[in-house]
């Protein structure tokens, strides 16, 4: 079984903690969404995936009408939610709340933004995404964001999610035994 990862085209605002919030493409995201699908033509997708989130929700509409498929949408796949640090700057959340950034830092799993979503919370969602996407063989496109991707790529694979990357617009192929 094949199932690619995709990370969403760049949003409106390039906020860095995006989290929940629900920012839709910006013109450079739908272009990369429109490139994404040139890409994945011909990798034999039957199913598009996406979180709930509008601009995973874009990206996976987009790619889905060029490979003339219809896309499906399982919140349990949107971006852990960040509580009151969702759409602010990593400088703004340094200013209002120092030193729970700082601990944030040290323990990137393990402190939870005031208002956030817990990371086990957020591993167990996951999880149960995970498993009822893999139940069914067909080759996937998943599009979700980076920190879901990394997670979903960690457990694929057995390294550390932080250490995990992507561009907007980008995929992954993972193969599925």
């Amino acid at each position: 079984m094949k199932i690619y990862l995709a990370r969403h085209g760049e949003s409106e605002g390039k906020k860095l903690f995006l989290g929940r919030s629900n920012p839709p493409l910006s013109k450079l995201g739908r272009t990369q969404a429109h490139e994404l699908a040139t890409r994945l033509d011909g990798l034999g997708i039957e199913r598009i995936v996406s979180s709930n989130l509008d601009r995973a929700t874009e990206t996976a509409a987009i790619v889905a009408r060029a490979l003339d498929l219809v896309p499906s949408r399982d919140p349990r796949f949107d971006e852990i939610g960040y509580g009151e640090w969702d759409g602010l700057s990593w400088d703004e959340i340094e200013r209002r709340w120092t030193y729970l950034s700082q601990e944030k830092i040290q323990d990137w799993w393990g402190v939870t933004p005031p208002g956030g979503e817990p990371a086990q919370d957020f591993f167990t969602r996951l999880k149960a995404a995970w498993e009822d996407l893999t139940v069914n063989p067909q080759t996937t496109l998943l599009v979700a964001h980076v920190g879901v991707n990394g997670v979903l790529r960690s457990w694929a694979v057995g390294d550390e999610p932080l250490a995990f990357n992507q561009s907007c617009g980008d995929f992954l192929p993972l193969t599925i035994e």
